[in-house]
């Protein structure tokens, strides 16, 4: 049975997944995070786990949405069990012509 209490903590945390070009965070499923937290600490401790060594310039998305790391989890507007896109910026490229 659960409280109203342990309720009310469970409503704080949502489940997320970093997908990066080299790895995922965690590897499988989701980890927990306090929706409270700022995106930029979750993404640190990603780059930690994946032994990431330069993502300056990086930009995490969800679909086309882009995130500010600034912001907090709920402030993002991130959902449970959310999968984040994290990679360098895509440079826009075009046809060589000759």
């Amino acid at each position: 049975m659960t409280t109203q209490g342990q309720a009310q903590k469970d409503a704080q945390h949502i489940s997320l997944q970093i997908v990066t070009t080299s790895d995922n965070f965690p590897e499988e499923g989701f980890r927990e995070f306090n929706q409270h937290e700022k995106l930029a600490t979750v993404l640190q401790q990603a780059a930690a786990k994946l032994k990431l060594k330069n993502t300056d310039g990086w930009v995490a998305k969800v679909g086309d949405r882009q995130l500010d790391p600034a912001k907090t989890l709920a402030e993002n507007g991130l959902t449970d069990e959310t999968r984040i896109q994290w990679a360098p910026v895509e440079r826009g490229g075009g046809a060589c012509i000759r």
